[in-house]
């Protein structure tokens, strides 16, 4: 029996009575670097998960195609559009009123793309779609609209304009094609491929005629008020022409001499000028209440330091270049030759050049005004430069159309007052001459008018309908034929990457959480040297016992278990004599008489463990007694198919002797000691002095006396017999016993000074096992597999 004052603070236990590794020179496992990442661990880890890792992702690429093939198919249709500068023929004809309205209003010159993809995007553009897709309704095919549905595929009934227009406007994309490029690019997706097609094609046709009315609506307003300019002129003039043949017809006056005839003539042309003067400072005053507006709505109040920067200077100039253009219109009047001359008389060349030198100072004075307003709009500007090249765009476009309006309200003061001038002429002729002179005047004034107004009127009328849209299709929509979603190869290999990553995850995570004993490398951790690895039997009982309990040897049924008596050739068998070899030699110091057998917690093989390290104990040619301490479960007597009776209860309560409680086994040289009977307290029986005794007897009748004892990680009953053996054999079950519950045993272990030889771990497989590629690991994963080999050889050829 061992020492029972063995040293706590030698041979590997620490001060606090705790294992810290075996004393027969082995080098302590380096655990300084367990929570580094090991690579070659991970690998092993997922190799040996292979097969989940396989199903997950097959199993979820088949999902992900089921959902693919079941999702709704998507199809989409595309078309271009160019955006081009809205042009007319009549515009280029030299028309001065499209002209004007041309600069003023920015009919006919275009727009910027950005522009147009907001008016493509806005929301009376999809409300118009939608109204047309209402009307229409049906596809070519018969079937309804699916945007029109109130829920697709569900619900056909029809959704309201609203709903629609909002879907539209979700789905529809437009996209400019280039930078450089007015080109746009119009996209719909659709689970119809005819609605595809349809509605592309519906936003060009929609946008177009938007666009044509847009740029249509301005010249409406101007023909239509100089509709009405015509109307009133045509009624003032028959009136004035009644009046005029009543008076000559009571006063006998039929007409008046030359030099009146003259006058009238004068200021006939004086008040056609007029009319055609206020007509463009109408237009000009009504653009820029229009560019005001649009500034104050960016910035409020600058529009009136804009309106200031036009000051005085610039109104006096535009006077005197009015009041150059009447002379020089008069003298034209007066002289009708020099227009076709080639060399102009020296006073109208004079009229020229003053009238240039003038235009010339009022270009200077608007790019001046326009320079300094750009500076002033780069500080507003800051950061976003959109707003500030709005800002400026608006402000040339204003500071332009100052100067127009200053240019044309100099010609309406200047031609007032040679009206005025040519009135005085009226004073000084008869009553009755005054009155016919007025007459013809108004007739003639009227006349002029009415001629001017009606060709504008013709000119503004042809100038509206040549105003078209600014689109101009390139590519109209198609009908798709095969759908853009879902992307059935996209759904597969993300149910792919999906199942991989799943069920890595799932396997990390559980190896994180995994405190069982499932690798050698684990068991080597707690310090006592693994001994042995006893491989996994249910498959070698299942091929060779069609799983049962018991077979027959001679005379006696044994349990299967006992793998050393019924195939010694077995990889099995060959486990316990590694152990059998490395417990007799591993110390030949130190001769082990008794060792006891135990375990974390019950069901880890330490009884099928015992059984068969007897077996070959024997089979070397010792005397070997197995004893069966575990009183709460003992199960040692039908490992060799004896009975539970007599046994040690007998020998401690009813008197018999130790020899006729042993008895012999089917393998010579090997006795079993039963428990007995169930006894009432078994903690107090294991843990007493005469039980002890019998075991020292039988030491000196047995070369080696093992003991079988109940798990000592969750029953204390053994406690006296482990400090009183030689040595102890801890048990653990791969797979099974957590590391937790081997912690606490050694821990136990030690505070009661046990001298712990090693460790075994049985039903070890291989194939489950996290071991990975790191020496003895290696071999013995290798080693095991040529066992196995090798056994199946040897029984084919017997």
């Amino acid at each position: 029996m061992a020492n029972s004052n063995y040293p706590r603070n030698g041979e590997g236990f620490s001060s606090n009575g705790s294992y810290k590794g075996e004393y027969h020179g082995n080098k302590l496992p380096d655990r300084t670097d367990e929570d580094e990442i090991d690579l070659k661990r991970l690998f092993y880890i997922l190799w040996n998960n292979k097969w989940l890792i396989i199903g997950s992702t097959l199993l979820f690429s088949i999902i992900a195609g089921v959902i693919a093939y079941q999702v709704t198919p998507i199809y989409q249709s595309q078309a271009s559009l160019l955006i081009s500068q809205s042009q007319n023929r009549y515009s280029y004809a030299g028309s001065d009123l499209g002209s004007l309205l041309s600069s003023t209003y920015g009919i006919g010159t275009g727009s910027t793309i950005a522009n147009e993809l907001q008016i493509l995007r806005s929301r009376r553009l999809s409300m118009e779609m939608a109204d047309s897709l209402m009307q229409e309704r049906l596809m070519k095919n018969g079937r309804q609209f699916p945007v029109l549905f109130k829920s697709y595929p569900e619900d056909s009934a029809m959704t309201v304009q609203d709903t629609v227009a909002l879907r539209l406007r979700n789905s529809i994309q437009f996209t400019q094609v280039d930078r450089e490029a007015d080109m746009v690019e119009i996209t719909y997706e659709s689970p119809a491929p005819l609605e595809a097609a349809y509605i592309v094609n519906l936003a060009i046709d929609v946008y177009s005629k938007l666009s044509t009315r847009q740029n249509r609506s301005t010249a409406n307003s101007a023909v239509q008020f100089l509709q009405k300019e015509r109307n009133r002129i045509e009624e003032r003039l028959n009136s004035v022409e009644s009046r005029l043949k009543e008076f000559m017809n009571q006063e006998q006056l039929v007409q008046v001499d030359a030099q009146t005839e003259e006058l009238i003539r004068r200021m006939a042309e004086l008040e056609s000028r007029r009319q055609e003067a206020r007509t463009k400072l109408v237009a000009a005053n009504s653009a820029i209440e229009q560019y005001k507006q649009r500034l104050n709505s960016i910035k409020p109040g600058l529009a009136k330091q804009y309106a200031d920067a036009v000051g005085p200077n610039m109104v006096r100039l535009q006077y005197q270049v009015a009041e150059l253009e009447i002379e020089k219109m008069q003298l034209l009047a007066n002289n009708p030759g020099l227009k076709d001359r080639p060399n102009p008389p020296k006073e109208l060349q004079e009229l020229n050049q003053k009238i240039e030198l003038y235009r010339n100072q009022i270009r200077s004075l608007t790019e001046d005004l326009i320079s300094q307003s750009d500076q002033y709009v780069g500080f507003l500007g800051g950061g976003d430069g959109n707003v500030a090249q709005t800002i400026t765009e608006i402000n040339q476009k204003l500071i332009e159309l100052q100067v127009e309006q200053q240019q044309y309200q100099a010609q309406v003061d200047v031609l007032d007052e040679q009206l005025g001038e040519q009135e005085q002429f009226f004073e000084n002729l008869p009553d009755n001459m005054i009155e016919l002179a007025r007459l013809k005047r108004d007739v003639t004034i009227n006349e002029e008018l009415y001629l001017t107004v009606s060709k504008q009127y013709a000119e503004m009328s042809l100038w509206e309908q040549t105003q078209f849209g600014l689109g101009r299709p390139v590519d109209d929509g198609f009908v798709p034929e095969d759908p853009v979603k879902p992307n059935k190869v996209l759904y597969v290999l993300v149910g792919f990457i999906l199942g991989g990553i799943l069920s890595v995850g799932y396997i990390f995570v559980s190896e994180a959480f995994n405190t069982t004993i499932d690798s050698l490398e684990k068991i080597k951790r707690f310090g006592p040297p693994l001994l042995a690895v006893v491989p996994d039997m249910d498959d070698h009982l299942k091929e060779n016992y069609d799983g049962k309990r018991t077979v027959q040897v001679g005379k006696t049924k044994v349990n299967t278990g006992l793998v050393t008596v019924l195939d010694t050739v077995s990889p099995i068998s060959e486990a316990y004599r590694r152990l059998e070899s490395n417990i007799i030699y591993s110390n030949p110091d130190r001769k082990m008489r008794s060792i006891l057998v135990t375990s974390s917690s019950k069901g880890e093989g330490k009884t099928t463990l015992t059984s068969n390290l007897g077996v070959v104990l024997a089979e070397a040619g010792y005397s070997v007694v197995i004893v069966d301490t575990d009183l709460r479960r003992p199960n040692l007597h039908n490992m060799f198919g004896l009975s539970r009776s007599p046994g040690i209860i007998e020998i401690l309560f009813d008197d018999l002797s130790p020899e006729e409680a042993i008895r012999e086994t089917v393998v010579p040289n090997l006795s079993v000691l039963p428990s007995g009977k169930r006894p009432p307290n078994p903690s107090a029986i294991t843990q007493s002095r005469r039980l002890i005794k019998e075991i020292q007897k039988l030491e000196e009748q047995f070369d080696y006396v093992l003991v079988d004892s109940a798990p000592y990680g969750i029953i204390t009953d053994p406690s006296a017999l482990i400090k009183e053996v030689d040595g102890v054999l801890l048990v653990t079950r791969f797979g099974k016993t957590d590391e937790a519950e081997v912690q606490h045993t050694i821990d136990n272990l030690g505070q009661i000074n046990a001298h712990i030889i090693g460790s075994v771990i049985s039903s070890f497989d291989y194939e489950k096992s996290n071991d990975y590629h790191y020496g003895s690991y290696q071999y013995g994963s290798r080693y095991y597999r040529s066992l196995y080999e090798d056994y199946e050889a040897y029984h084919k050829e017997a």
